[in-house]
Parts: structure tokens; sequence; C-alpha cells
């Protein structure tokens, strides 16, 4: 069985995308926090799925879909 992801940003920034791998995910991700000048101070993980927190509160969650 394969698993896409999504990667959902939420707070001061919307975004809404699915990717084949979680590294692909994650990669898109840190581009975004990076070129927002942000910083993640808080990770939350809940079994697949992996909530980062940044500096002013905007949240990317990775989760699994099948």
């Amino acid at each position: 069985m394969t698993h896409n992801y999504t990667l959902v940003a939420e707070g001061n920034v919307k975004f809404d995308k699915f990717y084949l791998t979680r590294s692909a995910a994650t990669k898109k991700m840190y581009e975004l926090i990076e070129s927002l000048g942000l910083k993640v101070s808080d990770i939350w993980l809940d079994g697949h799925d992996i909530t980062y927190i940044c500096n002013d509160n905007t949240r990317f969650h990775i989760n699994r879909w099948m």
C-alpha cells in the first residue's frame, strides 16, 4: 500500500497540497518557512501526522493520507 501526504498551513499562511512522500512535503514546508523568515518553535507528533508550530503561531500540518 502506498501513502500520500498532505501539507496544510494555517494561520498567517494558507497552503494546501498533496505529495507522494513525507520527505517531499517536509522539504516544501521548510522552503516556505525559510522564504517567510519563520522559525519552528514546537513540533507535535501524533502517530503518522506531524504539526510544526512557528514563532508567529503559523502551523504546518503534514498528514498521511491513503
